[in-house]
């Protein structure tokens, strides 16, 4: 049998793969959200670098608790859209900050990435601005690597090692040769830094690129099967101790995560699935990535036994605040036992925890047998009947769209909406015709969400830009005065401006003109074509060119303030200097963007 010695060494020979220049208090923010009560308490932590949140434990779940919006689950993870930092930062919830900020970033120019990042140096959010940097630097380096690299290393270097790793990562999705190539250019310890940030993408390389790369890190090529034999050797007591001199290593990221869970998976072969160890070990990690990464894969083996003892051992480490081995399990109890699952959550004493589990548990049921619930909802708790066959429909609509449309008049009217969306989604991935006759048929019976319709509209103007706007007139009157015009013209902007300004001169003076001229003025804004957003007041009724103006300064002041303050000291137009002043006191009273001296500057012009 391998001696601890052996293992230690083993350990040691990890250990050195990363120097002790890593300090996981520099390291990436990831979101670890926790489902602490009904009102949805939610904690975001740090962890270490070599993670994105996309692999931490899914956002549906939290969805699922009730514990985001009911009103519809979130297709794209990161679905929170915030223009600008300002809106980041008025989001209610630490969570929604984190998961804007990718969206925020994403296909922004590299004007107001630049922007973007002078702004970020005021969050007073040490984890937000590094977060925010990282992801902006991140963005910058795919298409300007070496520029990117410059900024991050003009950084204190408290900050230039996070966010070199943030333009590594991107660069590697960019370029992978010319990002492996500049990072054995850089010195110690950013050459470390950098290589195991493009490890990230290790699964992109060849098996000959990736075992080069490990090797530049100094790796052992071989450490891994040696790790798996030597814990598959080593006794209770060895393999407790071997845990414990991982967890205070100062080794971190993704080696020591997959280390801690062969430990794990060893001591509970080794232990005869006793769980009792379980929650020494959920105690002992004081990494919450960790902890959530090696506790949902041990619960999610305990749970292939005894439901029951899994789950009151998950009860347990909840109040360790745990909460990720609580979904795991009611996940699998959910997908096997519903009924008995529910019966369980019911007994709780932990009464916060019933609704979010139940709802958990009922998803998971819909998402495996969705016509059973279809067949008897009744067998489902009175209080989250409607939601469960609500949902029941939604997993219908993933595999059979048409099937879920004609099932929708199941579906209370509270849900409606939200289901709706989900079955144009997937139908409209395939083809826009069908859910777009669906829509068209029903108007006579109630309308169809924007949201909806925004999901048929941009697939039609992707295609026939003309034809889309043909059908958004056709069924303005679906949306009320709104119309739905707004949509296409500001799709259609995306690509051609011009053909976009057409579309708003051909519509009739008319509130829905209106709404589409002012997304349109936004879109040029957002883009610093301020003076064309303008002029589009002219394409508007007269009554209604005051409203736009007001409207497209408010947006610029919110979106933009630095840039509308600079315009407004510069203008030669009055009139229109009065606006923009105007807006920037109102916005700077909620924001505080600007500086006394620069309000100052502000209210003498008013």
């Amino acid at each position: 049998m391998a001696s601890l010695e052996s293992a230690k060494e083993v350990l040691d020979s990890r250990h050195r793969i990363i120097r002790q220049s890593f300090d996981p208090k520099n390291c990436i923010a990831v979101l670890l959200v926790v489902a602490g009560s009904v009102a949805g308490s939610i904690d975001v932590h740090e962890s270490t670098s070599g993670y994105s949140a996309e692999v931490s434990p899914s956002n549906i779940l939290l969805w699922r608790a009730g514990l985001l919006s009911d009103e519809v689950p979130p297709i794209n993870p990161w679905d929170t859209v915030v223009r600008d930092i300002d809106e980041l930062l008025d989001l209610d919830t630490d969570f929604h900050k984190y998961r804007a900020i990718h969206s925020m970033v994403r296909n922004t120019s590299d004007a107001r990435l630049d922007e973007m990042l002078q702004q970020s140096k005021k969050v007073e959010d040490r984890s937000l601005r590094r977060s925010l940097q990282h992801y902006i630097l991140n963005q910058m380096a795919r298409r300007q690597p070496e520029r990117a690299l410059d900024v991050a290393l003009s950084f204190p270097s408290t900050d230039t090692r996070f966010l070199i790793s943030g333009v590594f990562r991107g660069w590697a999705i960019s370029d992978l040769e010319a990002a492996v190539n500049r990072a054995k250019k850089l010195e110690e310890p950013n050459r470390t830094i950098a290589l195991e940030a493009i490890l990230v993408y290790g699964h992109r390389m060849a098996m000959d690129q990736d075992r080069d790369l490990r090797l530049e890190l100094g790796e052992d090529i071989y450490v891994d099967d040696l790790l798996e034999k030597s814990y598959s050797q080593l006794s209770v007591e060895e393999l407790e101790r071997a845990w414990h001199s991982m967890i205070d290593s100062p080794f971190l990221g993704y080696f020591r995560t997959s280390s801690l869970r062969d430990i794990a998976a060893a001591w509970l072969d080794i232990s005869d699935y006793q769980f009792h160890f379980i929650s020494t070990i959920c105690r002992s990690m004081p990494n919450v990535y960790e902890r959530s990464w090696v506790m949902d894969f041990l619960f999610k083996q305990v749970s292939e036994t005894d439901l029951l003892p899994a789950f009151e051992l998950a009860v347990e480490c909840h109040e360790s605040q745990m909460d990720v081995p609580l979904m795991t399990v009611v996940m699998a109890w959910g997908h096997r036992d519903p009924l008995e699952a529910l019966k369980a959550i019911s007994k709780l004493e932990l009464t916060n925890l019933r609704y979010p589990l139940r709802r958990i548990a009922i998803d998971e049921w819909a998402r495996t047998v969705p016509n059973e619930i279809l067949r008897s909802p009744s067998l489902l708790p009175n209080d989250l009947r409607e939601w469960g066959v609500a949902r029941a429909v939604s997993h219908i609509a993933r595999n059979s769209p048409r099937r879920a449309a004609r099932l929708i008049y199941r579906v209370h009217v509270d849900y409606v909406d939200s289901v709706e969306l989900q079955v144009t989604s997937y139908w409209s991935d395939s083809s826009w015709m069908a859910p777009l006759r669906w829509f068209e048929s029903r108007s006579r019976k109630g309308k169809t969400s924007v949201d909806s319709w925004f999901e048929v509209l941009r697939k039609v103007v992707a295609e026939d830009p003309k034809r889309a706007f043909k059908i958004a007139r056709r069924n303005s009157h679906t949306n009320d005065e709104n119309g739905l015009e707004f949509i296409v013209v500001v799709e259609v902007a995306r690509k051609d401006v011009q053909l976009a300004k057409l579309f708003l001169a051909q519509m009739g003076d008319s509130r829905a003109k209106f709404v589409a001229g002012r997304g349109l003025g936004e879109f040029l804004v957002d883009r610093d074509r301020f003076s064309e957003a303008i002029e589009l007041r002219d394409l508007l009724a007269e009554s209604e060119r005051s409203e736009y103006l007001q409207n497209l300064f408010d947006y610029w002041a919110k979106s933009d303030p630095v840039r509308l303050f600079s315009w407004v000291k510069n203008t030669d137009r009055s009139n229109l200097r009065h606006r923009g002043a105007l807006a920037l006191e109102k916005a700077d009273v909620r924001r505080k963007s600007l500086s006394d001296v620069e309000l100052q500057q502000i209210r003498s012009l008013l």
